[in-house]
């Protein structure tokens, strides 16, 4: 989305720490290891979900999809692939919101 901030991401007049670019790429990234399948496939779906409402901010999901996926990680109640679906969401959204951390 191109934005008087350049190529950078603009939600709600928040602007965002990634570029439109650089959700593109790491978007494909996770296309990528879900195309690999296996062990991590969860993890996977929830990082991609999370990168998603990250990015887009309020207009993915609702506010309370965004606390079910939250939640996730920690449920003691639940089996390893919805943990790992939370655990995967949470760095996702905190990538997006980071632009990995930097």
């Amino acid at each position: 989305m191109r934005s008087e901030h350049g190529d950078v991401h603009v939600t709600e007049g928040k602007r965002h720490a990634m570029t439109e670019t650089e959700f593109q790429r790491e978007a494909l990234r996770v296309k990528t290891f879900l195309g690999v399948g296996g062990k991590d496939a969860d993890y996977w779906v929830g990082y991609a979900r999370g990168l998603r409402r990250g990015y887009h901010g309020e207009r993915f999901g609702s506010a309370a999809e965004h606390a079910v996926w939250m939640r996730l990680a920690d449920e003691k109640d639940t089996d390893q692939s919805r943990r790992d679906r939370g655990r995967g969401y949470r760095e996702g959204l905190a990538y997006a919101t980071t632009k990995g951390g930097a």
